[in-house]
């Protein structure tokens, strides 16, 4: 799945750039290089929880789904309907 992280304040002295570097650390977080745009990375990871583990340490920065999948998918699942394709 892919996800997004924003820049949402500038009270830590971590950059962007910073948090790339940190998270490309770990091994096996992201499916594909991620993609560092001016406010944003973006990336494919099959470990979204790891992530949140980490970025849940910089308040400076929002992760999200990007697509917003996610929450169409919990939707589903609350209202009962099957989130498999139907043929």
């Amino acid at each position: 799945d892919e996800y997004e992280i924003n820049r949402i304040n500038y009270n830590d002295k971590i950059s962007l750039k910073e948090l790339n570097e940190l998270l490309s650390t770990e091994k096996g977080l992201f499916s594909d290089l991620p993609k560092v745009l001016s406010e944003k990375i973006i990336f494919r990871t099959n470990n979204p929880e790891k992530v949140d583990n980490i970025i849940l340490n910089y308040k400076d920065f929002n992760y999200t789904p990007l697509s917003g999948t996610l929450n169409k998918l919990y939707k589903k699942i609350i209202t009962g309907e099957s989130y498999e394709k139907k043929e």
